[in-house]
């Protein structure tokens, strides 16, 4: 078997579909961060002094916040 050799029209496409795949899982880790930050302070701000109840994280509301609110954001900055 000989070795297989590469064009470069299929090495520029493999190229590109890396740093996509890149781009895609820096994407991911940057949204979670988001979902946790925004979780965290929904949490640090909902506790009353009046209530001795533990505060409530509004995760599901980050989440929706993060992909529909912020997604342009979220994908240039990890694009960046």
């Amino acid at each position: 078997m000989g070795l297989v050799e590469m064009k470069p029209k299929h090495m520029a496409f493999d190229a590109v579909l890396v740093l996509v795949g890149l781009w895609i899982l820096i994407y991911l880790k940057d949204s979670l961060a988001y979902i946790a930050m925004y979780s965290s302070a929904t949490y640090y701000w909902s506790y009353s002094d009046a209530s001795f109840d533990h505060g409530k994280a509004e995760v599901m509301s980050g989440v929706k916040t993060a992909h529909v609110n912020h997604l342009g954001s979220l994908a240039l900055g990890s694009f960046i």
